[in-house]
């Protein structure tokens, strides 16, 4: 599922302080069973939660902990745990602080005394969602997703679960057990990377730019594009303009499955990333319980080809607006932070941010683009853009 690949909000929350430990709670009884019809939004992964009589609408994102938003928080009987500081996706630090709920229920399972981190961030309320469920609440659990079904299994007994044979070793970050799986990324020569299985992330693979260079060092990579701008806004907002860098892989290896011709971006995050697009191609199960993770792909071999356009979006306020350019003729013709007015005669001006988040970007179906942009000095000029 592509779904604005051109602009993402990333999710993931990691905890710095250790003052505040969310891998605690959680209890609950044994031998349970839930399966969860899930909503696929904006290729997030949407489920009802109830909490003290009333259901909600929370996110699942295996790359953070359980968190809530404040307006729901104030109004829900809780005990505060304390602050901690965290990083997310772009490695912008932030505190916030942490309180305990009595229980919750997902499906027909209770979870008692279970800690969340508590947020304030307008633009997930583009999401209409209540907060987003983490990995601290999974962490003794088998956790089954299917894209194709809709579903969402969570369970503490494996035999119940139809598994493939093939599973690979997963692990899980110490304070908030957020999972991480070894993959393979080939080319003439080979790296291996402990990447973040991220829920929260709707695209596929981000690769952490400190570690970018292995890939060309290692002759994974004959050739790259980089730009300076941003595109990734995290739980803390838009991060810093830095140094990004593009590039395809010739041969990704994920529990068996062989992925190739992948088109790779960096991210700021200290931690590579796979996100919900793995889904696309099948079930994904996570068994935190015995910690491996089952890939049931539909094929042993999936083509990623595909074109691309030089640059990525990012937003300011409510604008739409230019966050890297790749592409090194475009580099003369457009520059970070120029805004983005129209694209093949569809005006943008009177769009929100939102509109931008959960909707359908003008760059998704046609491969040559019209686009006029304003400068930041208000000059107005208009690019033509295809896709490679």
């Amino acid at each position: 599922m592509k779904h604005l690949s051109l602009l993402l909000i990333f999710l993931s929350i990691s905890i710095l302080s250790y003052g505040i430990n969310v891998n605690k709670g959680c209890k609950t009884a044994k031998n349970y069973f839930t399966e969860i019809k899930i909503e696929d939004y904006c290729g997030r992964i949407i489920v009802p939660i109830k909490i003290q009589g009333k259901t909600y609408r929370f996110m699942l994102d295996t790359g953070a902990p359980c968190s809530i938003k404040m307006d729901v928080m104030v109004h829900l009987k809780h005990e505060l745990m304390g602050g901690a500081k965290v990083t997310d996706c772009n490695g912008t630090a932030s505190s916030m602080f942490a309180i305990m709920i009595p229980s919750i229920e997902l499906g027909n399972v209770r979870f008692e005394d279970v800690p969340f981190l508590v947020y304030n961030n307008p633009l997930l309320d583009c999401y209409g969602i209540d907060g987003l469920i983490g990995s601290n609440l999974l962490r003794k659990s088998i956790v089954q997703i299917s894209r194709d079904s809709e579903t969402l299994i969570v369970t503490d007994r494996k035999e119940k679960l139809d598994l493939p044979d093939q599973s690979v070793k997963m692990f899980l970050l110490e304070n908030q057990s957020t999972p991480y799986v070894d993959m393979d990324f080939r080319g003439t020569g080979n790296v291996s990377d402990r990447v973040m299985f991220d829920s929260g992330d709707p695209g596929f693979i981000r690769f952490a730019r400190q570690k970018f260079t292995r890939l060309a060092a290692h002759e994974v990579i004959e050739d790259y594009q980089e730009g300076v701008g941003r595109s990734a806004i995290g739980i803390s907002g838009y991060g810093e303009s830095t140094k990004h860098f593009k590039t395809t892989i010739p041969t990704v290896d994920i529990a068996g499955v062989n992925f190739q011709h992948v088109n790779l971006l960096t991210t700021e995050h200290p931690d590579s990333r796979i996100g919900t697009e793995l889904l696309d191609h099948g079930d994904v199960t996570l068994d935190y319980k015995h910690r491996r993770l089952y890939y049931s792909s539909k094929t042993s071999t999936v083509d990623k080809k595909e074109k691309t356009l030089g640059f990525r979006t990012s937003l300011k306020e409510d604008q739409l607006i230019v966050g890297i350019v790749w592409d090194r003729q475009l580099k003369r013709l457009m520059h970070f932070g120029d805004v983005i007015t129209e694209v093949n005669g569809i005006d943008l001006t009177s769009n929100t941010a939102c509109d931008y988040l959960t909707g359908e970007l003008p760059f998704e179906s046609d491969d040559v683009f019209v686009i006029k942009l304003k400068d930041k000095d208000g000059k107005e000029k208009t690019v033509e853009v295809r896709k490679k």
